[in-house]
């Protein structure tokens, strides 16, 4: 028998809120079909997080039981692990709030059905369970025992499975979960404090330390605020399904996460006035949501009002903002308003954290175009290319930091290679 191994894990455990309510007021049948929408959601979400190459998740690693879904992360990476269950909370939550489900809810003017969500990141142990043969009594319908198979035993197959004190912790976080005042994803704190480093921008707030059901000592505890979506790209291609996210709002004009979300439709929709507006209905609802000021920043950048665009980074950042991009777009507002000084601080520091991160190279690359500095400008377009793809090369020959570097030699050189670079991409996918 293999000796026990200990896994650093995180583990995400995810439930339909008040599910046995819903079972009997619904009825089995209609039950079952809600039960078989929430498996296909989950279900899609998993493969994207694998194909996304998030972190592997190993077969056995995923159980449904009812309406409760268990994940368990151990890539060997605790970032990648946080990273995935993290993607996995967020898609799921919307893919939920999107369902055919709450549509209908949505069109009878109920708020929608909400899950929970419950993080914890620690030790536990992969035990080997070895071939076991149990004794087995049947009972009939008449309730007289019955004699099964020989001996009246039946084998268990040996089998290897999680064993450890912080899968009952994920589990009693997601009951915390229920209460959650804004996306009802609950994280602990030693999950908390890696998610600066996934590159997420997770917006958290904190909760404060909970009594956790059969635990002795308080657990600090985070409820997400704001998270980016993939939901969000297709949902922004398709009317109908920004209109059903409307209609989730108005029927739960409180919900600060549903506001969350369709402040990021808008926004890919590049309806700058809509997602202000938005942000606007967010902030009035609660005026420390940094997520929400944030977009309203960069509603504000898309008008062409970077001075108030600027406030709202600043108020960010001051609310504790942990998403990158509040200091790229904020390094963007200085450079429109022409304070290069601040503008390179922050790429700078931004660059520290993401080194690979194209738009913080643009960025600084607009910096010293401006300057008239054309080698640091070339290298770091050159950089932001390299993270970022060629398209980011034919955009800055149509930005106007870029239009003293028209006719320099490197510039030229530059787009040249990039273009070139582009077009054999393109022969290679068409072939």
């Amino acid at each position: 028998m293999e000796e026990p191994k200990k896994i650093d894990a995180t583990i995400l455990f995810a439930d339909i809120v008040d599910s046995l309510q819903l079972a009997n007021y619904l009825g089995v049948d209609r039950y079952e079909e809600v039960l078989r929408e929430w498996y296909d959601i989950t279900k899609h979400v998993i493969e994207n997080c694998e194909r996304l190459a998030l972190s592997p998740i190993m077969l056995g690693d995923v159980s449904i039981r009812g309406d409760e879904l268990c994940v368990f992360f151990r890539s060997g990476s605790t970032q990648a692990d946080i990273r995935a269950a993290m993607t996995v909370a967020v898609e799921t939550k919307v893919g939920w709030l999107l369902s055919e489900t709450n549509r209908q809810r949505s069109d009878e003017g109920k708020p929608p059905l909400e899950i929970g969500v419950g993080i914890h990141t620690g030790l536990v142990v992969e035990a080997h369970r070895p071939e076991v043969r149990a004794n087995v009594t049947v009972i009939g319908p008449d309730g007289q025992q019955v004699k099964s198979g020989k001996g009246g035993s039946l084998l268990l197959p040996a089998r290897a499975g999680l064993e450890g004190f912080p899968i009952s912790i994920a589990k009693r976080i997601e009951d915390c979960a229920r209460e959650g005042r804004f996306s009802k994803i609950i994280v602990s704190h030693t999950t908390h404090k890696y998610l600066g480093e996934t590159g997420l921008g997770v917006e958290c707030d904190y909760v404060g330390k909970e009594q956790l059901r059969g635990v002795s000592q308080h657990w600090a505890v985070y409820e997400v605020k704001g998270c980016e979506s993939w939901h969000m790209f297709q949902a922004a291609r398709d009317d109908a399904t920004v209109a059903r996210l409307e209609t989730c709002v108005n029927a739960d004009p409180d919900n600060v996460w549903l506001l969350g979300i369709l402040m990021q439709v808008h926004r890919h929709r590049n309806e700058a006035k809509r997602c202000m507006a938005t942000a606007d209905r967010a902030i009035r609802v609660d005026d420390t949501n940094a997520y929400a000021h944030f977009y309203r920043g960069m509603a504000l950048g898309m008008l062409q009002r970077p001075k108030e665009a600027l406030q709202d980074f600043d108020k960010a950042l001051r609310l504790g903002s942990h998403h990158i991009m509040v200091r790229v777009y904020k390094a963007s507002a200085l450079i429109q308003l022409g304070q290069l000084g601040e503008a390179q601080v922050e790429c700078v520091d931004v660059l520290k954290m993401a080194p690979y991160h194209p738009s913080a190279h643009y960025n600084i690359a607009c910096v010293h175009a401006r300057r008239g500095d054309t080698t640091k400008a070339v290298y770091h377009l050159d950089q932001a290319a390299g993270f970022g793809g060629p398209h980011i090369v034919k955009m800055a020959q149509e930005d106007d930091d870029f239009a003293g570097m028209t006719g320099n030699p490197s510039f030229a050189n530059l787009v040249a290679r990039w273009d070139t670079g582009a077009q054999t991409n393109a022969g290679n996918e068409s072939g």
